[in-house]
């Protein structure tokens, strides 16, 4: 089992997933409007959900497991396989008794069509089983041929007649198409023995992945549970433009858990040398930081061109969701670096609580916000969670490292970033506001004012090389 090749082939899959769900979910927003988009979006999002009850974090430790397991892994396996199936069909039948009550007429029925197929529309399980044998680039094959049947299925079905519920079935039939390939390969290439499935096998399965369980569905409501409100509260349309707001998200977040998750084994790795550790740390944190202010500065200028290019004008409409949304961004970058901190340090049993206090602001915040201020108040929301989530985090760091963030040069941050954001909104002659060019120079004054008061991030590069693996 060859690292590189192993991250590489995953990196490259992951960055075809990507790319597939944005390009479908582009041609669908200028194919059918953001009244019809909207219901697409709920339906795929309640899918989504559903998909992380059929997983219950089962899919993280499949890869650990299978190595330790070593002669037995077929056996394994095979236990693994019929305990999927069976939190699968539980998935389906929840997904039918939840349908009926909250889904939208025009995608109850189809709803209802596809649940029997969550076993295979929620196998994305197989990457660490191409891994551990030694034939990771079969994920990129897997990756491509589901790229290629969402996007013409999607297309296709946006053209018909009725399209909503055609383009629901397209996006679970081109999952339903990598769930069956991928069985097959598996199939064929380890071959589980089937014959030593039983209750024991599967218990043995079931504790293994029982702690990640509750916290992966936990996060999975967290991330969504804004979009079932502005359904329930909203217009089909309004849900349609905070959808094609969240796309920006959903990027944002993939670019920092591809940036940051290699973070978190060098902070293990520097766990035994607190001082190193702690620099490492807090010159990686000052990068995040200004990272996130420049997310936050360029995303009140750009949202509405952006908007404009990406989906066309009918959605410019939720520029200031995106706006609020390239904050939310931004301080995902933050967060993620201090959880990485915590992780490395200390248990982070608290994180399902912190995932469930998260999860209970949006809700309330969403369904006070939603009827007052229309999609924003659910982008306000998510934005607060956020913040909220990071400071339990640095709470946590704090007691795990026993001191807090550098007050001085966050002092003198501070007082470069406000200016910055005044800068978006200010009356300047010739740079209409808000607007691209009072966000370039938004950004200007930003680096000016922290090169000025010397607190501008240096390259945290080579302290973080510094760890051995």
């Amino acid at each position: 089992m060859n690292y590189g090749r192993s991250l590489g082939a995953q990196a490259i899959s992951r960055v075809v997933y990507i790319v597939a769900a944005a390009v479908v979910f582009v041609l669908l927003a200028r194919l059918l409007g953001p009244e019809q988009l909207g219901a697409y979006a709920w339906a795929v999002t309640f899918l989504a959900v559903a998909c992380t009850l059929a997983d219950l974090g089962m899919t993280p430790v499949l890869a650990r497991d299978l190595v330790l397991t070593g002669s037995g892994r077929a056996a394994y396996l095979a236990n693994f396989l019929v305990m999927r199936l069976l939190l699968g069909l539980l998935a389906g039948a929840v997904t039918v008794v939840v349908a009926e009550f909250l889904a939208p007429p025009s995608v109850h029925r189809v709803l209802l069509v596809c649940a029997p197929l969550l076993p295979l529309l929620a196998a994305r399980f197989f990457d660490p089983v191409f891994q551990v044998i030694g034939r990771p680039w079969l994920s990129l094959f897997l990756a491509l041929v589901f790229m290629v049947v969402s996007v013409v299925a999607s297309v296709a079905a946006a053209l018909t007649n009725n399209p909503v519920p055609w383009t629901v079935l397209a996006y679970v039939g081109a999952g339903v198409a990598y769930g069956t390939l991928g069985l097959g390969l598996t199939l064929r290439l380890v071959r589980p023995r089937l014959a030593s499935v039983s209750a024991a096998g599967m218990a043995q399965v079931g504790r293994a992945v029982l702690p990640l369980a509750l916290s992966s569905l936990v996060a999975a409501l967290s991330s969504r549970i804004d979009v079932f409100i502005v359904a329930e509260l909203g217009t089909p349309e309004m849900l349609g433009l905070y959808g094609a707001a969240m796309r920006f998200v959903d990027l944002g977040v993939a670019a920092a858990i591809t940036v940051l998750a290699p973070l978190m084994a060098v902070f293990a790795s520097q766990s035994r040398d607190r001082a190193r550790l702690l620099v490492s740390f807090d010159m990686m944190i000052r990068v995040m930081a200004t990272v996130a202010v420049l997310c936050g500065l360029l995303a009140i200028g750009f949202a509405a061109p952006v908007l404009r290019l990406v989906f066309g004008e009918a959605f410019e409409a939720a520029s200031s969701t995106l706006a609020l949304f390239g904050w939310r961004i931004g301080v995902v970058f933050v967060n993620m670096t201090v959880f990485a901190l915590v992780l490395a340090l200390a248990p982070i049993g608290y994180s399902v609580w912190n995932m469930l206090l998260a999860l209970l602001v949006t809700a309330a915040l969403s369904w006070l916000l939603v009827p007052r201020v229309g999609i924003e108040g659910a982008a306000i929301a998510t934005v607060a969670a956020e913040v909220l989530q990071l400071t339990v985090n640095l709470v946590m760091a704090r007691r795990a490292i026993g001191r807090g963030l550098e007050p001085g040069w966050w002092g003198r941050f501070l007082l470069a970033a406000v200016p910055a954001v005044w800068v978006c909104f200010a009356p300047i002659p010739f740079i209409p506001a808000p607007g691209p060019a009072a966000a370039l120079a938004a950004v200007a004054v930003f680096l000016g004012l922290l090169a000025l008061l010397r607190a501008l991030p240096v390259n945290p590069l080579p302290a973080l090389a510094v760890a051995k693996p």
